[in-house]
């Protein structure tokens, strides 16, 4: 990566430092925690991949306490971009996190939403709102250590995980943000009723469908009726 321009912008703050009276060691080390601090700026996880990965990360624990950890641990592709956040045994379950008052989730393509053959899909509604000082709160920061602390010999793959998605130890705490459920989290089964636009769909109704690209919607799941997965995630969904 070509850094020209931020090696010089640090040599020039270093500079004014020194001009205004400090010691070439104070400047320097000054300089090097504001850029430390905007560079982890640069690379940090938006508030939405965040609150997903909190989603996402709840599910995870869920499945470990069901689960053995390495299968647990298997189950979870979000992080390898996969079309569904978790595989499982007799399902493959996407998990949608959002924070407004109603369930509308984003879809990010035309196939996270397309059954794999022969396998159900479940869609998994959670919602978040901010927790403020509420003692049942939560965090990324706090998650992603209260899973390291419960994986034994598989804690490097979790850690190699989550720096596929841009998670930076070193940063932990931008993701200390207090949340807590809206509402107990919901299921629903990704059937032929389902308002999912899916590539097949595309195909039938739109000429040349394989010039149609990068395809990102909202769907609004609030008045559809919630359903129960099987398990391991009978349990960790609530009724509508």
């Amino acid at each position: 990566m070509d850094a020209r321009y931020e090696g010089y912008s640090f040599i020039a703050a270093v500079v004014d430092a020194m001009r205004d009276g400090q010691t070439f060691g104070v400047a320097v080390q000054g300089s090097v925690r504001s850029f430390n601090d905007l560079l982890a700026r640069r690379r940090s996880l938006t508030p939405e991949r965040e609150q997903g990965l909190i989603g996402e990360l709840l599910v995870l624990s869920h499945l470990m306490d069901r689960l053995d950890q390495h299968e647990a641990l298997v189950a979870w592709l979000g992080p390898d971009a996969e079309e569904h956040d978790f595989v499982v045994a007799d399902f493959d379950a996407e998990v949608k996190t959002t924070t407004s008052e109603k369930r509308v989730h984003i879809i990010n393509s035309a196939t996270q939403l397309s059954q794999s053959p022969g396998r159900p899909l479940w869609l998994i509604s959670i919602q978040l709102t901010r927790a403020g000082a509420s003692m049942a709160s939560m965090c990324l920061s706090g998650l992603v250590g209260e899973i390291r602390h419960r994986l034994g010999v598989n804690r490097d793959t979790f850690t190699e995980y989550l720096n596929s998605v841009g998670w930076r130890d070193d940063a932990d705490e931008m993701y200390r943000t207090p949340y807590m459920l809206r509402s107990l989290p919901a299921g629903y089964l990704v059937d032929e009723q389902f308002p999912a636009i899916t590539q097949p769909r595309i195909d039938m109704v739109v000429p040349q469908p394989q010039l149609v690209g990068g395809l990102t919607y909202r769907i609004d799941v609030t008045s559809l009726h919630a359903g129960t997965p099987p398990a391991p995630l009978s349990d960790f969904v609530g009724a509508n």
